[in-house]
């Protein structure tokens, strides 16, 4: 037998003195926590520098850009999940493109096509059929509430149009804002022109939408009742379309900027204008099936989306889905005139008092694990996907994603707002996807910010910048990190969101960039423990994340028997609900009747009004509220499918009549600082921080807006102090943070897990954070950040 080397000797001693060895590089915890992810900028190259610490890829569905390389990583690390992200180019999660428009934009095939491919760098299959998805039958699409002709339409490609109305048809400000300060900059305008469809009847005077066509609105004439379309050439002519047609435009869902169009091509050409406008599929159960296909449009993109992974990505796991619009909540300045059903009436996508639109984008995932029996086969338990859960307004589809994609950051705002203060709300909904997704549980936090660590420009800059957008910090991407790891783990930090854009420049990135096609990926103390460079060092979870609540004063109210039922307020008619007291702490709320909820100004139509008696508050001071809820199933009626889809409620303070303080932004005037949760048929515990807008006595304001049915609340009570106090034990560590949006707290760790000693890392990158010092008493945690701490043997 050969003699062991020197350090397999030491190796072996430290082993059986039970002392950690801390050399560096020394090992890999398979498995550990955190779990660094590759977000969308990955390439062979870079994965193969980098890609064994590498937990988790989410890489681009642009294969062509991307060389395959999440293909190359799942065969290189099988056990570990590779997902492509979905949106982009002509694409995105509820965002598409009708085949017709690629046809007339000369992108279909020919020397456009061709050309467009060579500018972009071998673009070539982002133009096929089977990996972009663009039906012909445009009964697909969700269209505004459109009108009948009064008068035949031509048979030539320019026509003019007879409807009642025309201002349905003028243009419409680009989608989102950014976007439209960015075509205004190129235009000299917010405005586009308007896509309308055109669709015949057939002779029972139902809607054709086999023969419907989409045209551009050139203008209108209000005072001739008529407006002059472009009609979409794809190669098949012009026919008359006879009186009675229906016009509609599509709904804006968003528009992107495709400057290459309006560079490279003739000005005569359809395609030279730099926005590419995407449409909105008709997912919900009003949508029309294509007769040819025996699919309606969730059924039919669902098929496409399987047919995808089938081709291109027959090794990676599945996909991380875009989304465009939120999911239960639309947002009015999408949806506002969207009619779901074609009855030429705006609905909003609620109709009969229920969101379509949700349980479209519910539909849509069910498919691609379930299939439709006869057409095609779903991917069943093969599949993996996420989805974006930036609020509750977006998908809460736990029993059919992995998880959720916590996109930009845990807190997503600008200094006192948008959103600052839903942090709280945010980690309610990330330990939610923790205990809820299906397996394996893959929801990840991904924050896009410059910080101390990696930015561009000077130090002075980076500061300047700080004052206005405080999250550009090291600790805010402690304190994302840390709340992953409260859950699955899974983070990514990729800074790119920078402003001014120079902060995203830090150093190396470039020459990064041009060695391995993109830059590597950054890598943070807490993420290899310091100096020590052991990648997943905190090892598996001990337990579940646990609330810290030492620092938490005395109950300042509580639900008793002698509790009197809350005062429901409503300010629409619409909405109708009772309360009444039930057991011993128990508030029983029906919600009768509600209208059409399409906007976040709706949120409080329909409120409980809770006084809290003789509790005193203070302005702008944090409060816990602990309780126990459940809440009937919203949809669970429609099909059992629905039934595990949870309803949204809100929550916040008024006191002394007021929900902001008069300093207060415009931006929460009219909603205050609420936090929101989600309710399922099985009771939970809810813990959230709200904060108190004046001084004096309160109510609590509980929003029953969003659906009709039974909602119960029990064993509620009022503490002040931030709830977002946690903390969890690891094989080799331990993480604390304070999600306190002002508040430090002292956290006493010997008494969190007496057997254990622990220290701060010793790093390089926040060295008065990480300093190496052993903890032996309390830990200060500043107001939104957290700590990593090591276990010393």
């Amino acid at each position: 037998m050969s003699r062991p080397s020197a350090n397999l000797f030491w190796l072996l001693v430290l082993s059986i003195l039970g002392i950690a060895a801390t050399a560096p590089g020394a090992e890999n915890v398979p498995d550990g926590y955190p779990k660094p992810v590759m977000f969308r900028a990955n390439t062979p190259g870079n994965l193969a520098e980098s890609g064994d610490w590498i937990q988790m890829v989410v890489s681009d569905h642009h294969v062509w850009t991307r060389q395959y390389s999440a293909e190359t990583y799942k065969e290189r690390f099988p056990e570990r999940p590779a997902i492509i992200h979905v949106g982009g180019d002509f694409i995105s999660a509820n965002g598409y493109s009708p085949k017709q428009m690629v046809q007339d934009r000369g992108l279909y095939e020919g020397e456009v096509a061709e050309a467009y491919v060579k500018c972009r760098k071998g673009y070539e299959e982002i133009l096929n059929e089977d990996f972009l998805p663009m039906p012909e039958f445009l009964g697909y699409w969700v269209y505004e509430a459109g009108l009948d002709t009064t008068q035949p339409i031509a048979a030539s490609q320019e026509v003019t149009v007879h409807v009642p109305e025309t201002n349905r048809f003028e243009a419409r400000k680009a989608t989102p804002p950014p976007m439209a300060k960015q075509i205004e900059g190129l235009t000299g305008s917010p405005l586009l022109p308007r896509i309308v469809a055109l669709c015949p009847r057939d002779r029972t005077g139902n809607l054709d939408w086999t023969r419907a066509e989409l045209a551009d609105v050139i203008g209108t004439d209000e005072k001739a009742g008529t407006i002059r379309v472009r009609r979409f050439d794809t190669g098949e002519g012009f026919p008359e379309i006879a009186s009675g047609a229906y016009v509609a435009a599509s709904m804006s869902c968003w528009d992107r900027v495709v400057e290459w169009g309006f560079q490279n091509l003739s000005e005569s050409h359809p395609f030279h204008y730099p926005v590419w406008q995407f449409f909105a599929p008709n997912f919900t159960a009003y949508c029309p099936v294509d007769p040819e296909t025996g699919l309606n449009g969730a059924q039919w993109f669902a098929r496409q989306f399987i047919g995808r992974k089938n081709k291109y990505y027959p090794k990676s796991n599945g996909f991380a889905l875009d989304v465009t619009i939120s999911t239960f909540l639309p947002d009015m300045k999408f949806v506002e005139n969207a009619d779901f059903n074609n009855d030429g009436v705006k609905d909003h996508g609620f109709l009969d008092g229920r969101n379509w639109w949700g349980l479209g984008m519910h539909d849509f995932v069910y498919y691609m694990r379930a299939g439709v029996p006869g057409l095609f086969k779903g991917l069943g338990d093969e599949i993996l996907l996420t989805w974006d859960t930036t609020d509750n307004g977006e998908q809460r589809l736990f029993h059919l994603l992995n998880g959720g994609e916590y996109e930009h950051a845990m807190i997503v705002g600008v200094g006192w707002g948008p959103m600052q203060h839903e942090y709280s709300s945010n980690l309610d909904r990330l330990l939610l996807w923790s205990e809820r997704a299906r397996e394996p549980r893959l929801t990840f936090v991904s924050n896009k910010n410059p910080n101390e660590a990696f930015h561009g420009g000077t130090a002075e800059d980076l500061r300047k910048v700080q004052e206005n957008r405080p999250y550009y910090s090291l600790h805010y991407w402690r304190l994302d990190l840390a709340s992953a790891c409260m859950g699955t783990g899974y983070a990514n930090q990729a800074p790119g969101r920078g402003h001014p854009p120079v902060l995203n420049d830090y150093p190396g990135k470039a020459e990064q960039g041009r060695q391995y096609g993109t830059p590597l990926p950054t890598d943070y103390d807490e993420y290899h423990q310091g100096e020590d460079n052991i990648r997943g060092w905190l090892g598996k979870p001990l337990a579940p994340p646990q609330r810290y609540a030492v620092h938490l004063g005395p109950i300042l109210y509580a639900c008793d028997p002698e509790t009197a039922p809350p005062e429901i307020e409503s300010k629409d008619p619409a909405w109708k609900a009772s309360a009444r007291r039930f057991g011993k702490t128990g508030l029983r709320f029906e919600v009768r009747e509600t209208g059409a909820f399409a906007d976040p100004v709706q949120a409080f139509t329909l409120t409980a009004q809770l006084s809290l008696g003789s509790a005193q508050f203070e302005e702008m001071a944090e409060y816990t509220i602990r309780f126990k809820a459940r809440g009937s199933s919203p949809y669970g009626d429609l099909d059992e499918r629905y039934r595990p889809l949870p309803r949204n409620i809100e929550l916040r303070l008024n006191v002394n009549g007021k929900i902001v303080p008069s300093s207060a932004p415009d931006y929460y005037k009219n909603q205050g600082y609420p936090q929101e949760c989600l309710l399922f048929e099985d009771e939970r515990e809810i813990q959230l921080t709200l904060l108190a807008p004046a001084a004096g006595p309160g109510v609590l304001e509980i929003c029953l807006s969003e659906s009709t049915g039974t909602i119960e609340m029990r064993d509620l009570e009022i503490r002040k102090g931030c709830a977002d106090v946690l903390w969890r034990p690891f094989e080799r560590g331990l993480v604390v943070l304070n999600g306190s949006q002002s508040e430090s707290v002292s956290v006493s760790v010997p008494r969190l897990m007496p057997e254990a000693r622990f220290s701060r890392l010793k790093g390089s990158q926040a060295p008065k954070h990480n300093d190496g010092r052993p903890v032996e008493d309390d830990l200060v945690i500043s107001p939104r950040d957290a700590f990593f701490l090591k276990k010393v043997n």
